[in-house]
């Protein structure tokens, strides 16, 4: 949490950056993800998408919040 003018608490999300790519903290495994859509509907920032029946994380939008992986009811979206 930041504070902005030292009273403000501002909620924060970072990712690291490797050799100016974004690496996410969460991906999911496409060998265990169902394309049910649960992660996609539950992403606040709507960073999962549909792509040949599987869902995948776009690594410049995804805030690394973990909301997919409390929904995905097979476990498919998990910390890399």
């Amino acid at each position: 949490m930041v504070f902005i003018d030292g009273w403000i608490p501002v909620l924060t999300y970072f990712s690291a950056v490797e050799n100016g790519v974004c690496i996410m903290a969460y991906q999911i495994d496409k060998d265990t993800c169902i394309g049910c859509g649960a992660c996609a509907d539950a992403c606040p920032v709507s960073a999962i998408s549909e792509n040949d029946g599987v869902y995948e994380i776009d690594a410049d939008t995804c805030l690394d919040c973990g909301a997919c992986e409390g929904t995905c009811p097979v476990g498919a979206p998990k910390q890399a």
